[in-house]
Protein backbone atom coordinates (compact mmCIF):
# COMPACT_ATOMS: atom_id res chain seq x y z
CA UNK A 1 0.00 0.00 0.00
CA UNK A 2 2.57 2.59 0.90
CA UNK A 3 4.10 2.18 -2.88
CA UNK A 4 1.84 3.98 -4.40
CA UNK A 5 1.16 6.53 -2.20
CA UNK A 6 4.50 6.86 -0.17
CA UNK A 7 7.66 6.15 -2.36
CA UNK A 8 9.88 8.70 -3.85
CA UNK A 9 7.94 11.53 -1.33
CA UNK A 10 10.39 13.94 0.93
CA UNK A 11 7.58 12.90 3.31
CA UNK A 12 8.61 9.10 3.54
CA UNK A 13 12.08 7.84 5.44
CA UNK A 14 13.06 3.97 5.90
CA UNK A 15 14.46 3.08 9.53
CA UNK A 16 14.82 -0.76 8.52
CA UNK A 17 14.66 -3.30 5.78
CA UNK A 18 14.88 -6.79 6.59
CA UNK A 19 14.62 -9.60 3.75
CA UNK A 20 14.01 -13.14 4.66
CA UNK A 21 13.35 -16.18 2.46
CA UNK A 22 15.53 -14.20 -0.73
CA UNK A 23 15.33 -16.07 -3.86
CA UNK A 24 17.42 -15.53 -6.92
CA UNK A 25 17.19 -17.28 -10.30
CA UNK A 26 19.18 -16.54 -13.33
CA UNK A 27 17.85 -17.04 -16.84
CA UNK A 28 20.45 -16.21 -18.82
CA UNK A 29 21.02 -12.24 -18.80
CA UNK A 30 18.14 -11.65 -16.56
CA UNK A 31 18.77 -12.26 -12.90
CA UNK A 32 14.60 -12.70 -11.18
CA UNK A 33 15.35 -11.56 -7.24
CA UNK A 34 12.05 -12.91 -4.49
CA UNK A 35 11.77 -12.00 -1.12
CA UNK A 36 9.66 -11.02 2.06
CA UNK A 37 10.36 -7.86 2.76
CA UNK A 38 9.53 -5.71 7.10
CA UNK A 39 9.77 -2.58 6.39
CA UNK A 40 9.56 0.15 8.99
CA UNK A 41 9.41 3.26 7.81
CA UNK A 42 8.27 7.35 8.92
CA UNK A 43 5.67 8.67 6.78
CA UNK A 44 4.13 11.93 7.16
CA UNK A 45 5.61 12.08 11.45
CA UNK A 46 3.90 8.60 11.93
CA UNK A 47 5.97 5.51 12.43
CA UNK A 48 4.26 2.21 10.06
CA UNK A 49 5.73 -1.18 10.05
CA UNK A 50 4.55 -3.62 7.20
CA UNK A 51 5.16 -7.28 5.73
CA UNK A 52 5.70 -7.55 1.92
CA UNK A 53 6.51 -9.77 -0.68
CA UNK A 54 8.82 -7.92 -4.10
CA UNK A 55 9.84 -9.32 -7.25
CA UNK A 56 12.98 -7.40 -8.74
CA UNK A 57 14.47 -7.87 -11.89
CA UNK A 58 18.13 -7.58 -13.29
CA UNK A 59 20.14 -7.25 -16.31
CA UNK A 60 23.36 -8.29 -17.12
CA UNK A 61 25.25 -6.16 -19.35
CA UNK A 62 29.13 -6.28 -19.75
CA UNK A 63 29.86 -7.65 -16.42
CA UNK A 64 28.03 -6.04 -14.40
CA UNK A 65 24.27 -6.68 -13.04
CA UNK A 66 21.77 -3.25 -13.43
CA UNK A 67 18.27 -3.26 -11.70
CA UNK A 68 15.64 -2.98 -14.57
CA UNK A 69 12.11 -3.70 -12.45
CA UNK A 70 10.45 -4.01 -9.22
CA UNK A 71 7.19 -4.42 -7.56
CA UNK A 72 6.13 -4.98 -3.79
CA UNK A 73 3.28 -5.70 -2.58
CA UNK A 74 1.20 -6.54 1.05
CA UNK A 75 2.16 -10.19 2.20
CA UNK A 76 -0.94 -12.19 2.87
Amino acid sequence: RYIGRCEGSSEMSFISQEYSGLEVNIHGRIAVLEATLVDSFTYQGRELQGTYRTMMLFIKELSEWKWLRGFTVEAD
